[in-house]
């Protein structure tokens, strides 16, 4: 387990680094507040068979999941997509044959007036079998859309927690209780060693952005608390090797309600507690939500509107050169001056430029040349990138 986060985190690594060779511009946002005013939660899928119409008890359940929202009365990441088998597998075939094989086999199987709910989790894959299925009437749908302890966890994230560390209890209180020690001593550790990426400062007439601290907090959840079954199925589904472990595990989760991974058994130490945290505490040099680890819970919040300031700053992109460009600019001005052109300073910001700098180089390669070794490096990382995760793959992770 210890390897595949680290294969994980290595791979996002690659990423990270191959787009920042496509951009001068780096994000001094930390990860996981770059998440929390960013990165949407992904969506949990409701897949409901039924067969002919709905009547009135089994439309008001429909209603309610096509209009999700907690008891707090916010909304919820979940979408429902009804099908009626009733219509024929001239209707429905195409859109079966998209669903998990399980949603196909259940479509020969419903009498009349009958319903089947299929719930699955965000990041479903082939593989991963329903979060919960029943019939429609049966679902628990104020548990699958809200919980007391997602609540608090989205209440922590918005309040400015840097993550919060979701403890998954062994049941053995004395091992427990070491594992404990070792989480809560290792985040106090990293609130007092770890710095934020200095600050951007928002353009004249915004707002000013929020101040960002290092602070971390654990939450315990024992496998057979009342009203959480459904937040414990979340968590498992997406890591299955936790579900039959005898040891305590912890799931740090950041950003919108985003599980960054499991740490299980041996691999549950100082050192990987403060890996992960400074990882989360870094600048996010990969805007892209889907090339970094993790998947995301169901909870209601309203998270657009709850979030206080903003400390992403939008910068405007240059427009991208081609390498037919480059190079025709180059040949252009060795015509005019009888020399090889040499790649102009861009405008940069005067606070990145330090007293310590390197003097120039005493001649610039051709701009074709720079051109094309940077995008040589890119090929180079992203293949790098796409061997990790097969490697994680064939783990079976």
């Amino acid at each position: 387990m210890l390897r595949c986060i680290r294969l994980r985190i290595f791979a996002a690594g690659l990423v990270f680094a191959a787009l920042g060779c496509l951009s001068a511009h780096a994000c001094n946002t930390p990860v996981f507040r770059y998440a929390l005013e960013r990165w949407m939660p992904d969506s949990y899928t409701g897949v409901l068979l039924r067969h002919g119409e709905l009547n009135a008890a089994q439309k008001s359940i429909a209603d309610r999941l096509q209009n999700p929202s907690g008891a707090n009365r916010q909304p919820a990441n979940f979408g429902l997509f009804e099908l009626d088998i009733s219509k024929g597998e001239d209707y429905y075939g195409a859109a079966v044959k998209d669903l998990p094989a399980a949603v196909g086999e259940k479509t020969g199987k419903l009498a009349k007036g009958e319903t089947w709910l299929y719930v699955y989790l965000a990041m479903r894959r082939e593989e991963t079998p329903a979060l919960w299925q029943g019939k429609l009437e049966d679902a628990p749908v104020e548990a699958l859309l809200d919980s007391p302890l997602r609540r608090e966890l989205a209440r922590r994230l918005l309040k400015g927690d840097s993550a919060v560390w979701l403890f998954l209890e062994s049941g053995d209180r004395a091992n427990d209780q070491a594992a404990e020690k070792v989480i809560d001593e290792a985040l106090k550790q990293i609130e007092k060693d770890v710095e934020l990426p200095p600050r951007e400062e928002p353009p004249e007439g915004a707002p000013p952005a929020p101040e960002l601290r290092v602070k971390f907090s654990r939450l315990n959840l024992a496998r057979d608390i009342p009203g959480e079954a459904l937040l414990l199925r979340m968590l498992l589904a997406a890591h299955p090797n936790v579900k039959d472990a005898k040891e305590p595990a912890v799931f740090p989760v950041f950003g919108r309600g985003r599980v960054l991974d499991v740490i299980v058994g041996k691999d549950l130490n100082a050192d990987m507690v403060l890996g992960v945290a400074r990882f989360l505490c870094g600048p996010c040099s990969c805007e892209v939500k889907d090339q970094n680890p993790g998947h995301d819970l169901l909870i209601s919040a309203d998270w657009e509107n709850l979030i206080v300031g903003h400390a992403v700053i939008d910068k405007a992109l240059p427009p991208l050169t081609g390498l037919g460009e480059l190079t025709k600019a180059a040949e252009n001005t060795e015509a005019k001056t009888g020399a090889s052109a040499t790649v102009g300073s861009a405008k940069t910001d005067v606070t990145q430029i330090t007293a310590t700098s390197p003097p120039a180089l005493p001649a610039a390669a051709p701009a074709s040349l720079i051109s094309l070794g940077a995008l040589c490096a890119v090929v180079l990382l992203i293949v790098l990138a796409v061997t990790a995760t097969v490697i994680l793959r064939s783990k079976g992770t």
